[in-house]
């Protein structure tokens, strides 16, 4: 089958004047910030709009077939972009599959037919206030947990970094235990902090774009042949002025 039909537009839009940098951008003598947003796309074009206002449609450029490449067809370049006024609220994309008389989609070739193929959106979110933890992985005796900071509404804070407390439990026992906190970690490159809990109990990480990462390690038993775990484990994050 074909590539599954996709939009994706970034950066976040949680911009502040303090904070505007890197795609974001402030014309001097101006309080205006302007973001560069960009959209990949498995379709032809994309249309952008802020709180349901068009900040136009554009069409992915497309480059000559390669002399080596066994397709005849031309090649899409990766993304389309605009410079955006930034307003809080909703920036939304629709991703259109087009149809030309010339069989190759831009802006100056007239559209036989448009078919709308895929569509996305951000917004912007409230303050930190709680944190929300799920599994990525759960391989059985090693499982990844996610851990989100969220707005009241639920929605992920893309510039979150609060510091997040870890604390794992194997419920009904007491005492020491198989199993725990064997990692954490952010994806922030730059961060120094320890990617090793203080113990298999406790353990601390900020969150980077919103986001942290535990890695635990569980006890397991053999039955039938097949690892299976001991006992139930809680997992705790928690967070100065946070709800869990």
């Amino acid at each position: 089958g074909g590539k599954k039909p996709m939009v994706h537009i970034f950066p976040h839009w949680n911009w502040e004047a303090e904070t505007c940098s890197g795609m974001c951008s402030m014309e001097s003598g101006s309080e205006d910030m302007f973001v560069t947003v960009w959209a990949y796309t498995t379709g032809d074009s994309v249309e952008l709009s802020l709180n349901g206002k068009s900040q136009g449609k554009k069409y992915l450029p497309v480059e000559p077939t390669s002399p080596n490449s066994s397709s005849s067809r031309p090649v899409k370049c990766r993304h389309v972009e605009w410079d955006v006024t930034y307003a809080p609220g909703n920036l939304s994309a629709i991703a259109y599959l087009n149809e030309t008389d010339a069989g190759v989609v831009s802006d100056l070739s007239p559209i036989l037919s448009e078919t709308k193929h895929a569509e996305t959106y951000i917004e912007t979110t409230g303050d930190p206030h709680g944190i929300r933890l799920s599994t990525d992985f759960d391989g059985g005796c090693v499982v990844l947990v996610r851990a989100e900071v969220v707005d009241e509404s639920g929605r992920m804070v893309p510039v979150a970094n609060n510091t997040i407390i870890f604390e794992f439990e194997k419920n009904g026992e007491e005492g020491a235990h198989a199993g725990g906190i064997i990692g954490l970690g952010n994806g922030d490159p730059s961060c120094h902090e320890h990617d090793k809990p203080e113990n298999s109990t406790y353990g601390i990480r900020s969150a980077f774009n919103g986001l942290a990462r535990a890695i635990l390690q569980v006890e397991t038993v053999t039955s039938g042949g097949s690892p299976v775990r001991s006992g139930p484990y809680t997992l705790t994050a928690s967070s100065q002025k946070l709800h869990s």
